[in-house]
């Protein structure tokens, strides 16, 4: 999810950035960095990775919001609760069969895995969108279960077919 720093006036170069928001984070939080890819363009942040709480992802979210010269974070972080390799295998097989999808906008949705269960989280166009979501869950092979929590919006095109 998009979200904006309308304190943010001054501009920055992005590797400054880059730098500030990896010494805050190895100063403050207690993630491991190696899991989180962090790339920043035109003062826009974009978070990728695994963390094991939702409260984790906000705070880091918050956190980054602080800095002077954010524009903006596009929060796409997994949330796997546990430090399990096979869940974070699953959720990147997930991630990699969603983004090939061109129905799904990747940064509106949220997955999260935890003992091979992937349940799926935010917004599709579309009912045909919110089933090839879950297909491309289910496409990962290795999950137990897919858990579709995602929500659709109804286009005028599709309600009138």
């Amino acid at each position: 999810m998009l979200k904006k720093n309308i304190t943010s006036n001054k501009i920055v170069n992005d590797n400054e950035l880059k730098n500030k928001i990896d010494d805050l984070i190895n100063n403050t939080m207690d993630i491991k960095i190696e899991d989180l890819k962090i790339n920043v363009d035109h003062r826009i942040v974009v978070l990728d990775g695994f963390i094991k709480s939702k409260i984790e992802k906000e705070k880091l979210e918050k956190l980054i919001m602080t800095i002077k010269g954010v524009r903006s974070i596009n929060n796409r972080i997994v949330i796997i609760p546990q430090d399990l390799e096979e869940d974070k295998r699953i959720a990147l097989k997930v991630i990699e069969s969603i983004k090939k999808e061109p129905r799904i906008e990747l940064n509106n949705i949220k997955i999260m895995v935890e003992n091979k269960v992937i349940t799926l989280y935010g917004t599709v166009p579309s009912y045909s969108a919110h089933d090839a979501a879950e297909c491309a869950a289910l496409f990962s092979k290795d999950a137990i279960k897919v858990i579709n929590k995602l929500n659709w919006i109804l286009r005028y095109y599709e309600i009138s077919k």
